[in-house]
């Protein structure tokens, strides 16, 4: 009897010890999951997917592939992800993502609570991912995709980072005072002098902590419809024109001063409008050599005592300049 009882206490052990497995497969919420496939290509809106600024944001047919893609020129890529009020222990958020471009700064799964931010990921122009507290964990390659991919222990206050399956930070530690689970995650990639291109595509974000390759995700739809779509390939037509002068019959919009070394001096420049040969005009100033002075033109336009910065083209060429002689160009006074 002491013999069977011991078996069939060793049996029950055996069995209890097999439910663990089963608890630990289980997984939590799934809060947004997105391949892109199922939006028509140069579709601008996607669910839950909010674009606050960038060029050209839409979703791209890539080599038959599906991604999000947006540029950052003259104004920067920003778009967030909404998540629920919840407090989770673990959570985990990934992402695909691919950029091309001299210039690139910014910050990637930046954490948005109420008002605090923290970038888990920040973007320096020396092409390095640093962590928040400045640690390098990476660099950013020049048109490859690369899977990033963070770990959150919330109560531990601390998270790990993987980079293409890789685990490159373990247990690294969330700065003091963000304790709080985010109820936006932003991407910002930085405006600059040239053009900064994104690619992104697979992101995920859920609750627990299971790796994103170790599970499924629900399956989406492929959409093969293609809008209209034209992308901005000039500045022209992504940025406001406050001022376009091309000089077509006469150069009566500019202000004109020739200046001189007194009321009875000779002027020191002469201003005329001139034919070219696309049919339109040129400004022409001449100013003599003889003569001590010179001479300038205003452009006058109010907007730009509101702008923060802004560009200034112009077209010309010298014939000739002798002696002491100069020119400049855009005294901003």
């Amino acid at each position: 009897m002491k013999k069977q009882w011991i078996t069939v206490l060793l049996s029950a052990l055996m069995l209890l010890s097999s439910f663990p497995v089963f608890a630990a497969a289980a997984v939590g919420e799934v809060w947004y999951s997105e391949e892109f496939s199922s939006y028509p290509a140069n579709s601008g809106k996607i669910k839950n997917f909010t674009v606050s600024t960038g060029l050209d944001a839409r979703v791209l047919d890539e080599n038959g592939n599906k991604v999000f893609f947006s540029r950052a020129w003259g104004d920067p890529v920003i778009f967030s992800l909404a998540l629920p009020s919840t407090e989770p222990t673990k959570s985990v958020f990934s992402a695909k993502i691919k950029m091309t471009g001299k210039e690139i700064s910014g910050k990637l799964f930046n954490m948005i609570s109420g008002e605090k931010k923290l970038a888990l990921f920040t973007l320096n122009e020396d092409r390095s991912i640093r962590l928040t507290d400045g640690k390098i964990v990476g660099t950013i390659p020049d048109g490859i995709y690369r899977t990033y991919t963070i770990v959150v222990d919330w109560e531990q206050q601390v998270y790990d980072v993987y980079i293409d399956k890789r685990c490159i930070v373990h247990n690294w530690f969330l700065p003091n005072g963000f304790w709080m689970h985010p109820q936006t995650v932003e991407f910002q990639i930085d405006e600059g002098e040239t053009e900064t291109d994104i690619y992104v595509d697979n992101i995920r974000i859920y609750e627990g902590e299971e790796l994103p390759w170790q599970r499924t995700f629900p399956a989406e739809s492929v959409n093969n419809e293609v809008l209209e779509f034209t992308p901005t390939e000039s500045i022209d037509s992504s940025v406001k024109i406050l001022t376009d002068m091309e000089f077509g019959d006469s150069v009566n919009m500019v202000k004109a001063i020739s200046q001189h070394n007194g009321e009875n001096s000779p002027k020191g420049a002469a201003f005329k409008w001139e034919s070219d040969n696309d049919g339109n005009g040129y400004l022409r100033v001449v100013a003599d050599e003889k003569v001590v002075g010179g001479g300038y033109f205003d452009v006058v336009n109010n907007d730009l005592r509101k702008c923060l910065k802004y560009a200034y083209d112009i077209r010309f060429k010298i014939n000739s300049l002798t002696g002491n002689a100069s020119i400049g160009v855009l005294d901003a006074k």
